[in-house]
């Protein structure tokens, strides 16, 4: 694949954005996801990121919070060679 799926996720070859996600159980039981967006180009980019739920996620590389509706989060800039990690638990 050379594009998102259907559902937002995969590689963007024309762009070189990468989004993907990971879940699974925490120690404590509860579920953790994970929502992790790549810029590997040299300049700034909006994408929509694409979220399996809705609610508060956290920032993990860059702090802060973010409250999705709709199970995406639209236009979201993303720097240059960097990226976010979105989190949420429960």
């Amino acid at each position: 694949m050379t594009g998102f799926n259907g559902q937002g996720y995969g590689v963007d070859e024309s762009r070189n954005i990468v989004i993907y996600h990971r879940w699974g159980t925490a120690e404590d039981r509860q579920l953790e996801q994970f929502i992790i967006v790549l810029n590997f180009s040299d300049y700034g980019q909006h994408v929509n990121v694409p979220f399996s739920t809705n609610g508060i996620w956290q920032d993990l590389l860059n702090g802060g919070e973010y409250f999705i509706e709709d199970y995406r989060l639209a236009h979201h800039l993303i720097n240059s060679n960097w990226g976010k990690v979105f989190y949420r638990k429960g």
